[in-house]
């Protein structure tokens, strides 16, 4: 048996990496910046949720821990293996390790994808056999990086690779960067000003629902907003695809009774309309999709859990969806713009 500490070589999606006493706590968020972001800490709370974040290293060992600090909440974590989930492994409250084993040893890069439930502080990853453990670089594959809200975040997914942006990921091998935060999305500038930061081939913005329910954007307001956002995106990457993705349906916020207020077909018209005057002056690689499409009101039934959120077939189904209609698209226009 050997242990090895987890290092940030061997964490991938995260945005920033907090080195603490009792081990390593990954980020979606630069961490030291939070009161930038929000004043009130609501997007730190879910940044520190790491969903999409993966452990990913090579190891020739068949059985394996991932070691981290106690919780109150219990925490899944997927085992993957290129497209596939080999393994998922439940830490319940107070227990420290997720393990998994293979029936033989893989030479292609092992990935633990993190619970997009609730932080992580981890210590270590322990090996009962074999004899070698280092990090895995993921150089090579396309980096997408993906900003929205709770739907995007996937707290009800089945597992953490089975979040639409993981389904998404492992299917178009992707190295993804989820910018999902729970009761957040509101086209922040600051989010803008990160993304534009970022390594990326491809970006997707998915938002509307939390404008609605916060209010925090208006008739007016919005389609600036997100002009504004996707010009601060375009000063770092200026010809790289990047789709904007309006809401899923959710009944009881599609027909609101104030003309003068957010609903979600207003939102999906303006958001429309702002792209549409972003083409109109030189932006060709920005493309609008209609989020209606993709969870319709006729899949409300069976693929929402509250109305708002998908339950987690509704995730898996979403992550389909979004790869044929919207992704693949995108792929498309890499190859154009890489030549």
């Amino acid at each position: 048996m050997f242990t090895i500490p987890v290092c940030t070589e061997h964490i991938h999606g995260a945005i920033s990496c907090e080195r603490r006493a009792g081990g390593l706590i990954p980020w979606r968020l630069p961490y030291k910046m939070l009161d930038l972001f929000t004043p009130d800490n609501t997007m730190g709370q879910h940044a520190k949720s790491p969903a999409g974040v993966r452990v990913r290293f090579y190891t020739d060992a068949t059985e394996f821990a991932l070691i981290m600090s106690p919780h109150t909440l219990e925490r899944t974590f997927d085992l993957v293996l290129g497209e596939e989930i080999v393994a998922s492994s439940t830490v319940p409250p107070g227990e420290t390790a997720a393990t998994f084993t293979l029936p033989e040893p893989v030479e292609e890069p092992i990935e633990i994808w993190l619970t997009p439930v609730t932080d992580v502080e981890l210590r270590e990853i322990r090996c009962l056999n074999g004899s070698y453990l280092w990090p895995a670089p993921d150089e090579d594959r396309l980096r997408w990086v993906t900003y929205g809200s709770s739907i995007s975040q996937c707290v009800h997914a089945h597992s953490p690779a089975r979040t639409w942006p993981a389904c998404v990921a492992r299917s178009r091998n992707l190295n993804l960067t989820c910018l999902g935060y729970r009761a957040n999305c509101h086209l922040e500038p600051m989010v803008a000003r990160l993304i534009a930061t970022l390594p990326a081939d491809i970006i997707t913005i998915k938002a509307g629902i939390n404008i609605i329910g916060s209010r925090s954007l208006s008739i007016r307001t919005l389609a600036p907003a997100l002009i504004g956002f996707v010009k601060i995106v375009r000063d770092q990457h200026p010809h790289i695809p990047i789709g904007v993705i309006s809401s899923i349906v959710s009944p009881i916020r599609e027909k609101g009774a104030d003309p003068k207020a957010l609903d979600l077909t207003r939102v999906r018209a303006i958001l429309k309309d702002a792209v549409d005057r972003l083409v109109a002056h030189g932006d060709d690689n920005l493309y609008y999709f209609d989020g209606s499409e993709l969870i319709s009101l006729a899949d409300a039934d069976t693929y929402l859990l509250d109305g708002t959120h998908p339950n987690g077939d509704g995730y898996e189904y979403l992550g389909r969806r979004i790869a044929e209609m919207v992704i693949d698209k995108l792929l498309v226009k890499v190859k154009t713009v890489k030549g």
